[in-house]
């Protein structure tokens, strides 16, 4: 096959590397990103510039640029995680919605020059693949930007995850029915409707609770119900290992996500998972096959008619927006459903057990396998190289 990619991720996170590119790396298509003799991808942390990070932002403001990067390190094809590249050189990009390529900024996305830089290096000669995640990311381009050149390029290439080997079902010493909630954004990932779906069902289920993610302290008292379980944080590796094979359900009523890779995990453990119908999550969750789905709720991230962004502002104006109207708001109806579909999961075990199993086989041999994204990648690597 030949050709050194070369695949160039910007991050800011405390972790590093956004988890959907670390598995990339650390499960590659074969011959290209190859994690052994000499890396071909390179790490850019922005961490390690912060002194310049509030000029680089109020510059983009002012300017309202959209995320463009210029890579030095010599290569044949140049993988983008979400920024335009200046090279010219061939170059595929991948992204999670629109909103990705100005930093969620809608100041900046919405912005003439953000759209025409934006419309002209996606339809350059040297973009040879867009990548969204999802449909729904696609679908939020499109409606972004109109233009023919962009639509033929594009390919939706689902990010997954490879099946820990060793992760088996815990055997269960009770009948209680097991609750997973994992967030890092309480609210935004549906943490409020996860504590009133408790107290619901707390009145005729032995069930238990688990949340991982930092809660407000409006809901502090929840830290002493016997049945409910708050950690604060907890390591990837451990929630896989040590969480994951214990719940019967996985929670996760989001407001929020433009993909959700805790589905994804979930469900490579043979876990069902209780979402709503929002963005790309029916992507991931089919229906009634691997999960249940709830109305996408009434306070979202996201337009549903378009699949913009809700909010216009910078991302910290639209953050505190948002959460406010998380706090203020009931989503009666979204509830609602999210009750009835867990009190079927928690009546019927062999339900679980069917919806488990389906969501793991998506993942070790299917829709989501890493066998499938590493062959879809090649193929597009190839094409994108001309041979």
């Amino acid at each position: 096959m030949g050709g050194k990619i070369f695949l160039h991720i910007i991050e800011s996170k405390k972790k590093g590397v956004h988890s959907i590119h670390r598995e990339l790396i650390e499960h590659p298509p074969l011959n290209y990103l190859n994690k052994k003799g000499g890396s071909t991808a390179k790490f850019t942390d922005i961490r390690k510039f912060d002194f310049l990070v509030p000029f680089a932002k109020r510059f983009l403001n002012l300017t309202k640029l959209p995320n463009i990067w210029y890579v030095t390190k010599k290569c044949d094809l140049i993988h983008s995680a979400g920024y335009l590249i200046l090279n010219r050189a061939p170059w595929v990009i991948d992204f999670e919605m629109n909103a990705t390529l100005a930093g969620f900024n809608t100041n900046r996305l919405n912005s003439p020059i953000a759209k025409a830089i934006i419309k002209k290096s996606l339809e350059s000669e040297y973009c040879r693949k867009i990548m969204p995640w999802s449909e729904a990311a696609a679908k939020s381009l499109t409606n972004y930007v109109n233009s023919q050149k962009i639509e033929d390029k594009i390919e939706v290439v689902y990010p997954t995850m490879c099946v820990p080997p060793k992760i088996k079902k815990a055997k269960k010493d009770s009948s209680k029915t097991n609750f997973l909630f994992v967030g890092s954004h309480f609210l935004a990932k549906g943490g409020k409707e996860a504590l009133k779906l408790f107290e619901v069902l707390d009145k005729k289920y032995d069930v238990d609770f688990t949340i991982i993610s930092r809660i407000p302290t409006e809901f502090a008292s929840y830290r002493k119900r016997k049945n409910i379980h708050i950690h604060d944080f907890v390591e990837r590796e451990k929630v896989m290992n040590d969480f994951f094979p214990k719940a019967d359900i996985f929670l996760l009523p989001t407001h929020y996500d433009t993909y959700g890779l805790a589905m994804i995990e979930a469900m490579s453990c043979r876990v069902p998972v209780l979402s709503t119908k929002l963005f790309a999550v029916p992507e991931i969750v089919e229906d009634g096959k691997t999960g249940l789905l709830a109305p996408a709720p009434r306070v979202s991230w996201f337009n549903p008619t378009t699949y913009q962004l809700a909010y216009n502002g910078r991302q910290e104006d639209n953050w505190r927006q948002f959460n406010s109207e998380l706090m203020r708001y009931d989503e009666k109806e979204m509830l609602k459903e999210l009750v009835a579909n867990a009190k079927q999961l928690v009546e019927d075990s062999r339900l679980r057990k069917i919806m488990g199993r389906r969501g793991q086989r998506e993942v070790v041999s299917g829709k989501f396998s890493v066998e499938r994204r590493n062959r879809q990648l090649r193929r597009i690597y190839e094409e994108a190289l001309g041979r």
